[in-house]
């Protein structure tokens, strides 16, 4: 049931930029500027560094909230506490045409914490390969290091998801205050467990993105994107659920830099009743996350 909230690391994926149409003129856009930015913007993502460059992550995702669950009247509640911590350096090995074709990543800290006690995933002091064959990631660890099928096979999952830029980049440029939908079926793609990818109903969900503000910072050209999400699931594998995001991503929008940093906030909810082996099963989950992704600057 732990995966079925695991929805929430899309903001993750957020970590997107733009790109100005127009030569940068050294003014501030959004707020900063009397009447507004005018300048149309391109959204454009720097998510991998450049090959032989290395980029550090730091990210940490807080759950509490409540699971009850029901059978033949007799209730079994469970309270959520669990705070997850990664830290990650990313090296391009080999430099490819939308993602790498070659890059790995070292797992200097990656901890799983609730209950008062802290559990390390077995791939936290390691490194991971990841080498593109075809268009598909195989992973491999490197010096012969002690991972868990489980968790490779998770890290495997998730670099084989579509990348963001194809999630967040608007099918037109864009002004400061203007606001894009999110395609939902590749959502669904990045958001599946596994290779179910057919768990998010399209006709009920939402996701948009908005521009809110341009300023130069530091001989940059920083840009803040909000998120706004509302998710519902079709209830393939466990109880259907109404998951709530919104967030803001503040990242170079010129596509200079991977530098980034992510906040996100949400609340999932999920009630249902069912029937197993002649038995009457109910479902209540009430679930409240954030997060806050740091990407930075390629070195």
């Amino acid at each position: 049931m732990r995966n079925t909230w695991k929805l929430f690391v899309v903001g993750a994926l957020i970590l997107a930029g733009c790109k100005s149409d127009k030569k940068d003129t050294g003014t501030s856009g959004g707020g900063n500027k009397p009447g507004g930015d005018d300048t149309a913007y391109t959204i454009k993502i720097k998510q991998y560094p450049g090959a032989g460059k290395t980029v550090v992550t730091k990210n940490t995702e807080k759950t509490t909230g409540s699971i009850k669950v029901e059978v033949a009247g007799k209730e079994n509640a469970k309270n959520q506490d669990e705070v997850k911590e990664e830290v990650t350096t990313m090296t391009v090995l080999e430099a490819g045409d939308k993602r790498p074709k070659k890059y790995k990543e070292t797992y200097e800290k990656a901890v799983t914490k609730s209950d008062g006690k802290e559990t390390p995933k077995s791939y936290q002091g390691q490194t991971v390969v990841y080498e593109l064959k075809g268009d598909k990631y195989e992973l491999t660890v490197e010096g012969g290091g002690n991972v868990s099928p489980l968790d490779l096979k998770a890290l495997e999952n998730q670099a084989n998801k579509p990348d963001v830029d194809q999630l967040i980049a608007p099918k037109k440029a864009v002004k400061v205050g203007e606001s894009w939908t999110i395609g939902l079926v590749e959502l669904g793609k990045t958001l599946s467990k596994g290779e179910d990818d057919d768990d998010l109903d399209t006709a009920k969900s939402k996701a948009e993105a908005k521009l809110v503000n341009v300023q130069d910072r530091g001989g940059k050209k920083f840009g803040t994107i909000e998120v706004k999400m509302h998710l519902v699931s079709k209830g393939k594998k466990g109880p259907p659920f109404n998951l709530d995001l919104e967030g803001t991503l503040e990242t170079p929008i010129d596509g200079s830099s991977t530098e980034a940093k992510m906040s996100m906030k949400g609340k999932m909810a999920a009630k249902s009743e069912m029937e197993q082996g002649g038995m009457k099963v109910k479902f209540e989950i009430d679930m409240n996350m954030t997060q806050v992704k740091e990407r930075s600057a390629e070195k």
